[in-house]
C-alpha cells in the first residue's frame, strides 16, 4: 500500500511539473521571462516560507554560511538562469518541443556528477545519451508542417529555441549537483524556502533593470489566475510530491516517474493551447524519455 500512495506521489510531481510548464507558455506569449520567473518567485515564498515555518521550524539554525552558498549558488543557476532559459524556449518553440528537450536535464546532473563529483560513468550511460540525441533531433528538426505556435518558425528561430532548451536542462542539470551539499541533514521543503525567495528577487530585480515590470499594469485576469497557480503548484505542489515519493518509493524510481513529465504536456498542449505535433515530435518525445529512463 505505501509503495503504490508512493507511486502517486511520483506521478503528481510529474503531473504538476508538466501543468506548470503550460502555465508558462502561457504567460510567456506576452510577458517577459524575467518578469514571469521573478513574479512567480515571489508568489511561491508565500507559499513555502509558512510551509517551512510549519513542518521545520526547528531546522533553520542548520542554515551555516556554506549551507546558504550551496543553496543560494544552486538556484541561481536553476531557478533563476535556468528557469528563464526555459520561458525562452517555451515561448519559441512551443511545449510540445521544447520539454522534452529541458526534461533532459538528469542526462547532465549525471554528466556533472562525473565531472565535479568524481562519480563513475555505467555502461548504460552511452545507448541512454544516444535515444536523448536522436529524441531531440526529431523533436527540434525543422519542418514545414509544424503548427503548434502562431507563425512558422524559421531555422534561426528553432536554433535558438533549442539553445535555450539545451541550456535550460545544462542549468538544472549542474543545480541538481550543487544543491546535494546543501540539502544534507535538512528538509528539502526548509531548503526551498531559502532558494525560492532568491530566485523571486534576483529574476524581479533583473526585471526592473529591464524595465519589464511595466507588464504589472496590464494583467488581465487570467493571467493573475495563472501566475498564482504556477507560485503555489509549481513550488509547493511540484516540490511536495516530489519529496513524498523520495521518502516513500526512493529517489531513483520517483526520479524515472518524474521524466515522464513530457507525457503529461503533450496532451495538455494540445487541450489547453492548442498546439498539434507531428508524428516525428511524438517519436521523439517518446525516445528522449526511454533514453533518460536508461540513464537513471
Amino acid at each position: 500500500m505505501t509503495h503504490i500512495i508512493g507511486l502517486s506521489y511520483a506521478f503528481g510531481n510529474a503531473i504538476t511539473f508538466a501543468a506548470t510548464n503550460i502555465g508558462m507558455r502561457s504567460l510567456s506569449r506576452r510577458l517577459e521571462p524575467f518578469w514571469v520567473v521573478g513574479v512567480r518567485g515571489i508568489v511561491g515564498t508565500f507559499v513555502m516560507v509558512p510551509l517551512a515555518l510549519l513542518v521545520g521550524r526547528d531546522q533553520f539554525h542548520l542554515m551555516t554560511p556554506m549551507r546558504l552558498l550551496y543553496l543560494c549558488g544552486s538556484v541561481i543557476l536553476g531557478g533563476v538562469l535556468g528557469t528563464t532559459c526555459n520561458v525562452y524556449a517555451l515561448r519559441i518553440l512551443g511545449v510540445g518541443r521544447a520539454f522534452p528537450i529541458t526534461n533532459a536535464n538528469p542526462l547532465f546532473a549525471i554528466l556533472f556528477s562525473f565531472l565535479l563529483l568524481d562519480e563513475s560513468i555505467r555502461p548504460i550511460l552511452i545507448p541512454g545519451a544516444l535515444l536523448v540525441i536522436a529524441g531531440v533531433y526529431l523533436i527540434s528538426r525543422p519542418r514545414h508542417d509544424i503548427k503548434e505556435t502562431e507563425e512558422k518558425l524559421s531555422p534561426r528561430q528553432i536554433a535558438v529555441g533549442v539553445a535555450m532548451a539545451v541550456g535550460a536542462a545544462l542549468f538544472w542539470g549542474l543545480n541538481a549537483v550543487i544543491v546535494a551539499p546543501g540539502l544534507e541533514g535538512i528538509n528539502p521543503i526548509v531548503a526551498n524556502s531559502v532558494r525560492v525567495p532568491t530566485v523571486g528577487v534576483l529574476s524581479s530585480g533583473i526585471a526592473a533593470l529591464r524595465g519589464e515590470w511595466d507588464a504589472a499594469r496590464d494583467l488581465s485576469r487570467r493571467q493573475v489566475l495563472i501566475i498564482l497557480f504556477i507560485g503555489t503548484i509549481g513550488y509547493a505542489g511540484t516540490s511536495t510530491f516530489y519529496v513524498a515519493a523520495v521518502q516513500s518509493i526512493g529517489p531513483s524510481l520517483a526520479a524515472i516517474i518524474g521524466t515522464t513529465a513530457p507525457l503529461f504536456a503533450l496532451p495538455m498542449s494540445i487541450l489547453l493551447l492548442g498546439e498539434r505535433p507531428t508524428r516525428s515530435m511524438l517519436v521523439g518525445t517518446l525516445l528522449t524519455v526511454a533514453g533518460i529512463i536508461l540513464v537513471l
